[in-house]
């Protein structure tokens, strides 16, 4: 079967960024408009949004590329004094019209009134909504100077922020419009500061960068920009599990703008990379066994460059059998993922006698709890910039493990680890999910040929995360207090290959240990299956305790109508559990 790609934008019906194949046998037309007060005729090729316009012609980050389909609102902007989604505006429709971005908002040195607030509430915490928020905020005052609390809220309910909790966000508007008095943010009565202080004295410490975030300066990863850098884009894989027959990247090699298109036998060092167990291809060899496997690398020089050649690679691929739930890829018979079987790690904790543990049991409950794929949810897309400096390779990235990082790129590139250099940039809300590698490998890759600087940037499509099964059984005796008598656990989840067996690990701790000698059997099993784009943003910690959270739900259910119970609570009383959340421990209220 020949399957050949094309942009996944266009694949699932939404313009995807810069993806207009044709552009390089278009003229761009010229766009005369006003910037944030300063008139500006920009050069804009075919298929240009107004956030490409603002980010790649005029430089002005700070509006932020988020979802890319106009669902987050960072990327907010004022057009003629309305609110409107660069993302979702085509350049040429603000031809003549007065376009506000954040930076002519207000600076550091002289903040609007809305961006010093959103630094004194503490509304800036990662930061990458930040300038979208504000600019909504902005064009809400405008047509409505004293908006309510409700108002503001409804305001911004298509505004998406991550961390920061939204609180804060609507004091610091509501601060603005109530003419800024009091403090900027609300705090316990007790707490009030005394009448008369100022912002920041209201608020306690602020954040270094919060004016640099609210003011748009602040960059991240897929803001940096060095003059006469290279763009690279990812051909990955529509298939969950198929052969590679063949590669055909002759017609895109021969496009303009294109600098090389690469493939496995490229990859200088080990084409392998991961925490424990090192089977995650940095380009896919022979097989691909994921949807979303990188099957090859473009670089280019521009982002329509790079989307006109993927579009012009033919890969033939031989369709495989494949396992889609963990449960399929353990049963006998399953088509093999990985030469050495499907079982890619199994752990087990054991203590005491289970049998005996039920037999003796007031109470046993048992069930089968199933999560989905769990994403974190952050706005801010992966994305790195590499670049040579003298015989160091420097990659500039979003990440919470810059060690991690620099040893798989040393490793993938055949570079002792002095020689590679990762360094942090911003970080646009990561919770776990920066640990991994995502495009860094690809983005040194891209720059190892002594290229000029090369820059990534991952869209959102193409992550997620993985499913999981768990079995469960608890037997537990009700007197004075509830005693967990055993405990049995068997849980299926599969672990993308960075993660092979850590994230078996972290479930485990999660199982805890029985009240009082309880005895405990727990097998956790990770499984190989296909089917799920990209990466692991996670590592079941928080499904795990879901599963353990329902089990004692279902346990104090049981044991507040057991006739042993004294002042039983009712069926959905606070269930109160030890400080790993799957023991199954259920105390008595008071």
């Amino acid at each position: 079967m020949s399957t050949r790609w094309t942009d996944r934008g266009r694949r699932h019906g939404k313009p995807a960024r810069h993806d207009s194949g044709d552009r390089h046998m278009t003229r761009p037309t010229t766009v005369a408009l006003a910037v944030n007060g300063i008139p500006r005729s920009v050069e804009v090729p075919p298929g240009w949004r107004l956030l490409d316009l603002l980010r790649d012609g005029l430089g002005l980050v700070g509006t932020k590329e988020g979802c890319d389909d106009g669902t987050c609102g960072t990327c907010v902007v004022m057009v003629d004094g309305r609110a409107v989604r660069a993302c979702r505006t085509p350049a040429n429709g603000v031809a003549g019209r007065d376009v506000v971005t954040i930076e002519g908002l207000g600076s550091a040195e002289h903040p609007h009134a809305l961006q010093e607030a959103f630094a004194a509430a503490d509304a800036t915490q990662c930061g990458f909504c930040t300038p979208g928020m504000i600019m909504a905020a902005a064009a809400l005052l405008e047509r409505n100077p004293r908006p309510s609390r409700s108002e503001i809220v409804r305001w911004l309910g298509s505004n998406l922020c991550r961390c920061t909790g939204y609180h804060s966000i609507v004091d610091a508007i509501e601060w603005v419009a109530g003419g800024r008095q009091g403090p900027p943010r609300r705090w316990p009565s007790a707490e009030l500061p005394p009448p008369g202080a100022r912002p920041t004295e209201a608020t306690g410490p602020r954040r270094t960068d919060a004016l640099e975030k609210a003011t748009g300066r602040a960059l991240y990863a897929a803001d940096l920009a060095v003059e006469g850098m290279l763009h690279a884009r990812v051909l990955r894989s529509p298939h969950p599990h198929a052969d590679i027959v063949r590669i055909d990247a002759e017609r895109a090699r021969e496009l303009p703008g294109v600098q090389a298109i690469l493939t496995a036998r490229d990859v200088p060092g080990e084409n392998s990379y991961g925490r424990k167990l090192k089977d995650q291809p940095v380009l896919a060899v022979a097989r691909v066994r994921q949807v979303g496997d990188p099957v090859a690398l473009v670089v280019a020089a521009s982002p329509g460059a790079a989307a006109a050649a993927l579009s012009a690679i033919e890969v033939e691929y031989r369709p495989l059998p494949a396992v889609s739930s963990p449960d399929d890829a353990l049963a006998d018979g399953a088509p093999a993922i990985h030469p050495d079987g499907n079982l890619l790690a199994e752990h087990w904790l054991r203590s005491g006698d289970i049998a005996e543990g039920f037999a003796r049991a007031d109470v046993v409950v048992e069930d089968v709890y199933t999560t989905p794929w769990n994403e974190h949810a952050y706005l801010e897309p992966e994305a790195a910039l590499a670049a040579w400096d003298s015989d160091t390779l420097v990659v500039r990235t979003a990440t919470q493990y810059s060690h991690y990082h620099r040893a798989e790129i040393a490793r993938t590139l055949g570079l002792p680890s002095e020689r590679v250099r990762v360094i942090p940039t911003v970080v646009g809300g990561a919770f776990g999910g920066k640990t991994d590698i995502s495009c860094q490998c690809l983005a040194a890759l891209a720059a190892f040929d002594q290229f000029p600087p090369d820059r990534i940037v991952t869209l959102k499509e193409e992550v997620a995360g993985q499913p999981l099964v768990e079995e469960q059984i608890v037997g537990a005796r009700r007197r004075a207090f509830c005693q967990t008598l055993a405990q049995s656990w068997r849980q299926v989840v599969d672990q993308p290959s960075q993660h092979r067996e850590i994230g078996i690990d972290r479930v485990e701790i999660v199982l805890g240990v029985p009240h009082r000698g309880g005895a405990l059997e727990a097998a956790t099993q990770d499984g190989a299956l296909q089917g799920e784009p990209l990466r692991l943003k996670g590592v079941g910690i928080g499904q795990a305790g879901e599963g353990g959270h329902r089990l004692a739900l279902a346990l104090a259910d049981q044991l507040a109508g057991h006739p042993d119970s004294r002042a039983a609570p009712s069926p959905r009383a606070p269930v109160y559990t030890c400080c790993t959340p799957s023991a199954g421990i259920v105390h008595d209220q008071g």
